[in-house]
């Protein structure tokens, strides 16, 4: 699994990441305002809609501040208006894409273990399509290291969503140059289970995100050692991998820390990535948020 993950070259960010690493400037302050339609609620008696639409729109609202004040944004109001409609005005050096990040994702996360499926790549080699590649290592001899690659993210996911392998499931993560596969076993933890997040910074400046989860999922991090022998984690938020981490038997914590990408270098793309997935991670709203367009 170790040669597995070195050939990892980054993650798939948050909205607005990629931008954010290519204006290492900072900017001054500007108003950000976004408009965010609340659904409404099915049923057939209208006072039950419309109370059920107010309480859900007093909901997104107070989790859409926690996500705010957890980003690091100090300069901001969220009110309801009429017809379920949230207007979100924030004050920041944040543009309205890193923003939107923040407040529209729903922040549902899972923590899941690393599986090598090299093996179900090679027996079905001949399918693949010529614009895949199969893949090896170049630091491994073992067949189960295997995975495929694209430079096109669009074929890889189209193939790779045509594959069952049982309760694994195959994503799509950046590679350098492209796109490959990587498969994650059964979910270890969801956002259920995240008790605490805190944005926090190294000795030496660089920002990175801690989450401290229930006690027993240490428990189900060693069973996971034992069974699958995967010694990597993977935090899926959103339904793409944000980040990977690596533990043994003798370093399970319910505490983890998680990095900036190593592709993330200047400061500027660090502390997007950090307030998104720190912000996103501190409410998870469990409603459909859809951005307004004036």
């Amino acid at each position: 699994m170790a040669a597995l993950l070195a050939s990892l070259g980054g993650v798939l960010l948050p909205a607005a990441s990629a931008q954010a690493q290519a204006q290492s400037k900072p900017r001054s302050s500007n108003e950000v305002v976004l408009k965010l339609l609340i659904p409404r609620p099915e049923g057939a008696n209208a006072e039950i809609r419309r109370l059920k639409h107010t309480e859900m729109a007093r909901m997104a609202s107070e989790r859409i501040e926690r996500r705010l004040s957890h980003a690091g944004v100090k300069d901001f109001r969220v009110e309801v208006e009429p017809h379920g409609i949230l207007r979100v005005t924030a004050h920041s050096s944040m543009d309205s894409d890193t923003i939107a990040g923040i407040v529209i994702p729903r922040g549902q996360m899972e923590l899941r273990p690393l599986v090598a499926t090299g093996s179900d790549w090679t027996s079905i080699a001949d399918a693949i399509p010529s614009d895949i590649e199969l893949r090896q290592d170049i630091d491994s001899l073992d067949a189960q290291n295997a995975y495929l690659w694209s430079n096109r993210r669009e074929v890889l996911e189209s193939f790779v969503n045509r594959i069952s392998l049982g309760e694994a499931q195959v994503f799509v993560y950046p590679d350098e140059g492209g796109w490959r596969s990587l498969t994650l076993g059964p979910s270890l933890a969801n956002h259920n289970d995240l008790q605490q997040v805190h944005r926090k910074t190294t000795p030496s400046g660089v920002p990175f995100v801690l989450l401290e989860l229930r006690d027993d999922v240490a428990h189900r991090m060693r069973q996971s050692l034992q069974i699958s022998e995967s010694s990597h984690l993977a935090v899926v938020l959103d339904g793409e991998i944000v980040a990977t981490l690596r533990f043994s038997a003798e370093r399970i914590s319910s505490h983890l820390e998680l990095s900036c990408p190593p592709h993330l270098r200047n400061s500027r793309a660090q502390n997007t990535w950090v307030t998104q997935v720190a912000g996103r991670l501190a409410a998870p709203i469990p409603i459909v948020l859809a951005e307004l367009k004036e």
